[in-house]
């Protein structure tokens, strides 16, 4: 129901309009009647009526002054001026206000009634239009976000856009002819979807609307527009959205800062920050990487890297797992200081992947395969370094562990050889390479001394020094030389008896003497 209130300094006038119009059938209620513009304005800030029928002429305040201070607190309120013959001069003025309704007295209910729903259907069509743009005003701020966002990957993936489409867009978002930073996230590796809405979401609430112009996800990134605010602000923002970050999603990521630029280079300014962002290659403990920190070797086809593949390759059969860290520590820090281009560093990492692959036993191409697709895709050096080594941890346990086996088998094999010739005057371990195992006999020597921890030559000693300690207290009859020459010591007893007190402390007769002496 719409509001009316009635004003008019005659009785009769204001009971007579009262009572004779049907009020309800039009959709109307009387909220109340005035007998002059001071009461009708009071009246009118209490109602707020929709409509207000008021009479020209009044004491205190008049018609015209009543619809002037209305209108200054109430513009959408309607008046309908009542005023008699004579009083049309009145009645124009009432126009300048926007009144367009009047009734010329005496007037009839139907006359009424009519200007009543003249100003009902305008009222009506006002909030019908009212109603519509603040829909349209609605759904606008509801798709205003994607239309930006669609904006911001087309303009930036240099999509032709027209002076007058940008002046367009400019207008629509309220931007402001200012410059601006453009920075593009990335993460250590390829990342889901929910993870880069996630890192848009943070930075949304890290950075503020006040800052933030644009922010959209494109491809792998994510991508934003800032106001150029001061540098060291930035950096500890960027390093609160990083931390976050990985507090929740456990994802290293890096922001590649472009230099300042006004809205028409944004697309250029895009294509540097993206090359900032490869950079990352190489700069995996940075957060913010700028075009200052880019200085890849633009002769990177001409540079050469001084690997031994084969010497890699010898610690990992042998199972030797630190020797290989130390040797791919080099690998990786010529990489690093030569600053190759990031296509030809990854194929000297594919290349030594792929020779480290080829000493695991029983290998599965899948995965193999599966190793070398994600080393094609990782986006730094480091970790492309923790894939091999992991791979070569791995492949340097199961050598080790297989070879130890065998060392275990070959050093008890030399030890069996040992006590079967303890009384051979020839025995060595030369002897035993070339006579009974047909091998190297300077391998067999470290071999011996890792499985043994001694020298075969201290081994084979101290057998001798105990078989003789053995026959000096177990056979009395037995003469020194006899002794010497059981233990491979021929035709030397003096020789003999010198090894013996280093070795015991005692000469053999000084042994031989004490023993009897506790029996």
């Amino acid at each position: 129901m719409f509001k009316v209130l009635l004003v008019d300094d005659e009785r009769i006038i204001r009971e007579g309009i009262s009572k004779l119009i049907e009020w309800k059938s039009l959709g109307l209620i009387l909220v109340g009647v005035a007998k002059n513009g001071v009461e009708a304005y009071e009246m009118v800030r209490k109602y707020v009526p929709d409509i207000v029928i008021t009479d020209i002429k009044m004491p205190e305040m008049d018609g015209l002054e009543l619809i002037a201070s209305v209108k200054k607190q109430f513009e959408k309120i309607k008046f309908i001026v009542l005023s008699g013959y004579g009083e049309f001069d009145f009645a124009a003025k009432a126009m300048k206000y926007g009144v367009k309704d009047y009734l010329l007295k005496p007037c009839s209910k139907e006359m009424i009634s009519e200007v009543l729903k003249n100003v009902l259907d305008e009222i009506k069509e006002i909030e019908e239009k009212d109603r519509f743009s603040s829909e349209l005003e609605n759904n606008l701020n509801k798709v205003l976000p994607q239309v930006k966002e669609q904006f911001f990957r087309d303009f930036l993936t240099l999509k032709t856009y027209e002076e007058s489409d940008c002046e367009f867009f400019k207008k629509l978002f309220n931007i402001s002819d200012s410059l601006f930073r453009l920075i593009v996230f990335g993460a250590d590796n390829k990342t889901k979807y929910i993870e880069k809405f996630a890192l848009k979401n943070i930075i949304d609430k890290i950075f503020g609307e006040d800052i933030i112009v644009f922010n959209t996800i494109i491809g792998e990134n994510v991508s934003i527009v800032i106001k150029n605010i001061n540098f060291n602000r930035l950096s500890m923002l960027l390093n609160k959205i990083k931390a976050v970050f990985i507090d929740y999603y456990k994802i290293n990521i890096y922001a590649a800062v472009s230099e300042e630029g006004i809205l028409r280079q944004m697309p250029a300014l895009y294509k540097e920050a993206l090359e900032c962002l490869e950079y990352r290659f190489y700069l995996s403990e940075c957060t913010i990487i700028t075009k200052d920190d880019v200085c890849l070797n633009k002769n990177s086809s001409e540079c050469s890297l001084d690997i031994d593949y084969n010497k890699m390759e010898v610690f990992l059969r042998s199972g030797n797992y630190k020797g290989f860290e130390i040797e791919l520590n080099n690998f990786f820090q010529q990489v690093m200081d030569s600053k190759l281009d990031i296509d030809i560093a990854k194929s000297y990492c594919m290349a030594l992947y792929l020779s480290v692959a080829r000493q695991e036993r029983n290998r599965k191409s899948s995965e193999y395969l599966a190793d070398i697709k994600a080393l094609q895709e990782m986006d730094t050096l480091k970790l492309i370094s923790d894939l091999i080594l992991k791979k070569a941890k791995k492949i340097a346990e199961l050598n080790y562990e297989e070879n130890s086996n065998e060392h275990g088998k070959l050093v008890n094999k030399i030890i069996e050889c040992v006590k079967e010739n303890i009384g051979n005057k020839e025995l060595s371990l030369s002897w035993i390479a070339e006579k009974i195992l047909y091998m190297n006999v300077d391998y067999l020597g470290k071999l011996f001394k890792k499985e043994m921890n001694e020298k075969f030559s201290q081994y084979v000693m101290r057998l001798r020094m105990e078989k003789a300690k053995y026959l000096i207290e177990n056979e009395e009859e037995c003469k020194l030389y006899e002794i010497a020459d059981k233990i491979g010591i021929q035709n030397n007893p003096q020789y003999f008896s010198q090894l013996f007190k280093k070795y015991t402390g005692f000469t053999p007769t000084e042994y031989r003497m004490m023993r009897q002496k506790k029996n």
